[in-house]
């Protein structure tokens, strides 16, 4: 399953973030928001998705290190 929508980073690299932060919303065209949030704590190293993209459900949109 997948998510087409408008991506919008809430965070970028370098940030620092805490378990359950938002780290990206998907704006879908029936309205509907989706935040991806942070499975851990510590900073955010790279950004996977990109505005215009399509997202899967479970799909990695960021990489964040210690």
């Amino acid at each position: 399953s997948s998510l087409s929508g408008e991506v919008t980073w809430t965070t970028a690299p370098g940030t620092p973030v805490a378990e359950g932060s938002e780290l990206v919303r998907i704006s879908t065209l029936t309205g509907e928001a989706v935040a991806a949030r942070a499975l851990s704590d510590g900073r955010v190293e790279a950004v996977l998705v990109h505005p215009g993209e399509t997202v899967a459900v479970g799909q990695v949109v960021a990489r964040i290190v210690k």
